[in-house]
């Protein structure tokens, strides 16, 4: 299993991310025309695990993040808060929390990085 399908999986299992966003939760890329709110989730980091005995990889620790994006900055936190209780209860730490503003479209983002170990 790919660690976008356990994020994913975690976030669509969440009552508290459908009431919030319905189904509009995207891969890699907030489709254009899509409305908000809508979460976009992706990989921004793939480290490989080997061991002293073999240079082939045993594992991987992948680091993902999953944007909550709104019209308003109290609703793009609130998605945020959707989004780490998801990741808690599917057992995914987050160690990362930033906002941020797109001028051009006038939308926020609340975004949780986490770790996902395969």
């Amino acid at each position: 299993m790919s660690a976008e399908t356990i994020l994913y999986d975690a976030l669509t299992a969440a009552a508290g991310i459908e009431s919030l966003v319905s189904d509009r939760i995207y891969p890699g890329l907030l489709p254009q025309g899509k409305p908000l709110p809508a979460i976009v989730y992706l990989r921004s980091d793939t480290e490989y695990v080997t061991t002293i005995h073999s240079s082939t990889p045993r594992g991987s620790r992948v680091e993902m993040e999953a944007w909550g994006i709104a019209g308003t900055n109290g609703a793009a936190e609130a998605i945020g808060d959707a989004i780490e209780a998801a990741l808690a209860t599917a057992l995914l730490v987050p160690f990362a929390r930033r906002a941020e503003i797109d001028p051009e479209t006038d939308s926020h983002s609340s975004i949780i990085s986490c770790v996902v170990w395969l």
